[in-house]
């Protein structure tokens, strides 16, 4: 009989203790995922706030009318400032590496490929297409993906200039292909493909 109750006892207390095991690995999963959905939040607002200031600077830019007579580093510094100002007026509190970041990415996106650089930067990223309706696909593996995002006409027209400075071109009429140190571009000129301009750009 005190055997039973010895026994009795011992299994109420490891009933007991599961429930408290339970409890604290449920506590310890709600924390994890509190933080994962904080950490999503964060990232969600950083992006949207990276976006707004560039549609901002890329108005600031257009009202402008000798923007490309400055040199490349006192068109940074400028970008810079008003970046600057932008972060400051904001509401999201930002740590300095998120500042550096953000600031950074704003400045590269007027370089090159513009909107694009951030694919093109993405390692696993072999080839970035934009067809004639500005939508965008990328290449991974061989394999043909779709991000789901398009460029707008503003964007479309600063990457075709880029493109055309760095190819030293006067038109896209026809199929204009070229290398660079790093990537294989392709261009199919409207006057070919009358919906609109298309763009290859492949890693070398």
């Amino acid at each position: 009989m005190m055997q039973n109750n010895i026994s009795n006892r011992f299994n109420l207390k490891t009933d007991a203790d599961d429930l408290e095991t339970d409890n604290n690995l449920l506590n310890d999963n709600t924390a994890s995922n509190d933080t994962e959905n904080n950490a999503q939040d964060t990232n969600a607002h950083l992006f949207d706030l990276e976006t707004e200031i560039k549609s901002k600077l890329k108005k600031k830019i257009a009202n402008v009318p000798i923007w490309n007579e400055y040199s490349n580093e006192q068109q940074n510094k400028m970008i810079s400032n008003f970046v600057d100002n932008q972060l400051s007026n904001t509401e999201i509190s930002l740590s300095q590496e998120d500042k550096t970041i953000i600031q950074k990415d704003i400045i590269n996106s007027k370089h090159e490929f513009g909107a694009l650089n951030k694919l093109i930067e993405n390692e696993k990223v072999e080839s970035v297409y934009v067809n004639s309706s500005r939508s965008i696909y990328i290449e991974i593996d061989n394999k043909i993906l779709n991000p789901e995002i398009s460029l707008d006409k503003e964007e479309l027209k600063f990457i075709l200039n880029s493109i055309k400075e760095m190819a030293k071109l006067n038109d896209f009429n026809g199929i204009k292909k070229f290398k660079t140190d790093n990537f294989v571009i392709t261009i199919i000129g409207n006057d070919i493909c009358k919906s609109g301009t298309n763009i290859a750009i492949c890693k070398d």
